[in-house]
């Protein structure tokens, strides 16, 4: 693999107690703000695009008062009354960083499209209806045993909308994340929100990045989230799965997800930040029993199964095209 795409991720290893709790292994490698050494491999991203921090794993201290709090927190607001901005939630966490995102590079424009892969009835594909020129929905639902009303979703969209949207900017297809039926840079926004674990294992995942980057206009933004192990015990999606990974590890973030990215064209907003609080960590939730605790919060960092893991969001864009090249191929 050449060296120019690797090295993206911002690895400031310390050794630290997970925190209460029967934890596998003891200790998690976390990231510290002054480990200057870590720093100094050369990466193609810069530290931070924005006064807030997009790729990043999520953490309680999002939450706090700092930079541009207010117009992260507009993300929670926009997404209807179900989402309250006071809800410590990683699956609402990740939308508010993908709007923030997008509206910090000004691409919530009424003449950008946009695709959602493995959107589920997810809020996004509602609220972005109303603000851009057209919204494609993407999904496939392959499990005869999905205990799942969203299929329904791709016959009628409506069902579960939380929010009035413009239903003529907004359609839905049955497709695979790995096999996207749309031509090369047609899309200016491509979003998946936990969507590439879900598909297939590391090897679906590492597909459905180069899908999706490869049809993202020059210009154009692409915003992925999914879900890293944070003490290194593998995880696995069901019992039927048991040599299908479907999680990362931060070596496997990088070699199934961000660097497939870049070899499609990509390149990374900015570094991703690794580093966690003492706060998310001392609120570690055991779900290995979901059903218990699905409303419990704060919804940050999860325990099942042995392994410890959490959201991570990663915005890439892919530089515009040179003034006058459409010319010159024409």
């Amino acid at each position: 693999m050449a060296d120019d795409v690797r090295g993206p991720l911002r690895r400031l290893l310390a050794t630290r107690d997970l925190g209460p709790g029967d934890m596998p292994g003891g200790k998690l490698k976390v990231a510290t703000a002054d480990d200057d050494a870590a720093r100094a491999a050369p990466t193609p991203a810069p530290p931070r695009r924005f006064a807030r921090q997009v790729n990043k794993i999520a953490d309680e201290k999002d939450w706090a008062a700092g930079a541009e709090l207010e117009g992260w927190l507009e993300g929670f607001d926009a997404l209807g009354a179900s989402y309250a901005r006071t809800e410590v939630h990683r699956q609402q966490w990740e939308w508010a960083q993908g709007l923030y995102a997008l509206r910090q590079l000004g691409m919530l424009r009424e003449d950008a499209t946009a695709l959602g892969v493995g959107t589920g009835a997810e809020p996004m594909m509602y609220l972005l209806a109303n603000q851009l020129a057209s919204v494609t929905a993407v999904d496939k639902y392959r499990s005869p045993f999905l205990n799942s009303q969203y299929p329904r979703m791709l016959k009628d969209p409506s069902e579960y909308a939380k929010i009035e949207y413009d239903h003529d900017r907004l359609r839905v297809l049955h497709m695979d994340a790995t096999e996207l039926a749309f031509d090369d840079e047609s899309f200016d926004i491509v979003w998946g929100f936990s969507t590439i674990e879900n598909i297939g294992g590391h090897g679906a995942a590492g597909a459905a990045m180069r899908e999706m980057a490869r049809v993202v206009r020059p210009g154009g933004t692409l915003v992925v989230s999914t879900q890293l192990i944070l003490n290194g015990v593998a995880h696995y999606s069901s019992a039927l799965s048991l040599f299908r990974r479907d999680f990362f590890l931060p070596d496997e973030l990088e070699e199934h997800v961000v660097v497939p990215a870049l070899e499609a064209g990509m390149s990374l907003l900015e570094e991703v930040d690794l580093s966690i609080s003492d706060e998310s960590l001392a609120d570690v939730l055991n779900i290995d029993n979901y059903q218990s605790c699905v409303n419990a919060k704060p919804h940050v960092v999860m325990h099942q199964q042995g392994s410890v893991w959490t959201s991570v969001v990663l915005v890439f864009t892919k530089p515009a095209a040179p003034a006058g090249a459409a010319d010159a191929t024409a």
